[in-house]
């Protein structure tokens, strides 16, 4: 699906801002005066704190050698760790979307490292990737509220330098 073009954000455009990393997600608000933001709602993955041992459902497999008969552990296809984020992201994609259903937001910028950011880009419907209007590749999942204007002031609203007169 081809990213949406970007577009410029006023602080009465109903912005959320949805800021995740692989085990937990915010999802913040401007004030009118884009002074603060405000979380509207937290999701945490219930699993991705876990160990691999307690997310894997059993024991690896076991494999034996033909030359010699001896019995070794085989891998896991795949990283429980991955699975739990992938299955997360998900998660985070499908309270987004249906949010924007319920036309709960009118534009939508995402903040989660670049890894991340591809994998929920990819997960949103077409009508709420319509809305996105900012991709900001950070990590702000653990900084507090009053401490979120310095990081997201600048990508969000950026000051439109005016070209200089001519003598």
């Amino acid at each position: 699906m081809p990213r949406a073009k970007l577009k410029d954000v006023t602080p009465s455009d109903g912005l959320w801002i949805v800021m995740a990393d692989g085990a937990r997600a915010r999802i913040v608000t401007p004030s009118e005066n884009r002074r603060t933001y405000y979380t509207l709602r937290q999701i945490e993955s219930p699993r991705a704190h876990r160990k691999s041992a307690a997310l894997a459902s059993d024991r690896p497999g076991r494999g034996a050698e033909r030359a010699t008969g001896r019995r070794h552990g085989m891998e896991p296809r795949s990283d429980p760790h991955d699975d739990a984020k992938q299955e997360f992201v998900r998660l985070v994609a499908d309270e987004i979307n249906q949010a924007g259903r319920q036309e709960e937001f009118s534009s939508l910028a995402l903040v989660a490292p670049a890894k991340l950011l591809g994998a929920l880009q990819d997960k949103l419907a077409p009508g709420v990737a319509r809305r996105l209007v900012r991709v900001i590749r950070k990590d702000l999942t653990r900084v507090p509220d009053p401490e979120l204007g310095p990081h997201l002031d600048e990508a969000l609203w950026p000051v439109r330098r005016r070209a200089p007169r001519p003598a």
